[in-house]
């Protein structure tokens, strides 16, 4: 899997870089990690966006346990 780079940290509680956005959700849309929203894709920080962080994390962090195991 690819790495990402943002220019800010993308936080819920702090503000975003807006150019970071449009590209982050395309990257998780890519890997299954963001549906678009029936408003469709904003360059606006949404609740799909925080949802497909913590479920891509999720799944860097089952591929790392499943590679540990084997």
């Amino acid at each position: 899997m690819s790495q990402f780079k943002l220019n800010k940290d993308v936080a819920s509680s702090s503000a975003v870089a807006i150019e970071d956005m449009l590209p982050l959700k395309s990257y998780l849309k890519k890997f299954g990690a963001y549906d678009v929203p029936s408003y469709g894709m904003t360059e606006y920080p949404d609740n799909e966006l925080f949802e497909g962080i913590i479920f891509q994390s999720t799944e860097v962090k089952n591929m790392a346990l499943k590679d540990v195991l084997i």
